[in-house]
C-alpha cells in the first residue's frame, strides 16, 4: 500500500537509526518471498513494479495486487510474526529497499506503549477480517464486535496521532494499516 511518509523517509535518508537500509535490485520475475515463509524484512519499492499474488483453495494463483514505487509490502509477517499472506514477485526491473525484523521491532519498542498498543490491535484485525466486500460475497457482511472495535480505534484520533510519530517508516507503516482496516470494515 502507497505511503507518502515512506516516500519522503527515503528520498530523505537512506540511513536511519545508525543502520543501512538494504537496498538491492530486482529484476523481471525475482520472487522476492513466497506465501507462507517466515517474514524476515519489510519491503519499500523505489523503483519498477511487484505483483503480489495468493494461492485460492484450488491451489491456483490469484493476483491480489501489483503495486509500485513508495509502497510498502511484506509488513505483515514481519509484524506479527505469522507467515507471508502472499507471493510478491518483481514486475520488470526495479530497486526495492528492505528493513530487517530487529530494525521494526526497535522501532516499535522505540514508540510509546498506547501507540504500540494500537499498532497491534490493528494487526490483530487485519489478520482475522477480510475484506468487507469479500465478507458480503460470502453473506457474512455483519458487524461484529471486532469492526466495532477497529471504527471506535480510528475515529477516536489515537491513529491519526500515530502517524505524526516521529519516526516516519513507522508512522509510514500506520498509514499503510489503516489503509488495510478501511478496506475490511463494513461501510456506516
Amino acid at each position: 500500500m502507497e505511503s507518502d511518509y515512506v516516500s519522503r523517509a527515503i528520498s530523505n535518508n537512506r540511513q536511519t537509526r545508525g543502520r543501512l537500509l538494504d537496498r538491492r535490485p530486482v529484476y523481471d520475475g525475482h520472487i522476492i518471498f513466497r506465501e507462507g515463509d517466515q517474514g524476515d524484512a519489510v519491503f519499500l519499492i523505489e523503483a519498477g513494479k511487484v505483483r503480489l499474488t495468493r494461492l485460492n483453495p484450488g491451489g491456483n494463483e490469484i493476483e491480489v495486487a501489483e503495486i509500485g514505487p513508495g509502497c510498502i509490502f511484506g509488513e505483515m509477517a514481519l509484524l506479527d510474526g505469522s507467515p507471508r499472506m502472499a507471493s510478491a514477485t518483481a514486475v520488470g526491473g526495479g530497486v526495492i529497499i528492505g528493513l530487517s525484523q530487529a530494525e521494526i521491532e526497535a522501532r516499535l519498542q522505540a514508540i510509546d506503549r498506547n501507540t504500540r498498543k494500537t499498532f497491534e490491535l490493528l494487526l490483530r484485525y487485519i489478520r482475522t477480517t477480510p475484506p468487507y466486500k469479500d465478507r458480503k460475497t460470502a453473506g457474512t457482511a455483519a458487524e461484529t464486535e471486532l469492526d466495532r472495535l477497529a471504527r471506535r480505534t480510528l475515529e477516536s484520533g489515537v491513529v491519526q496521532a500515530a502517524t505524526q510519530v516521529s519516526d516516519r517508516f513507522m508512522a509510514a507503516m500506520f498509514d499503510v494499516l489503516t489503509g488495510y482496516v478501511k478496506l475490511r470494515r463494513p461501510p456506516q
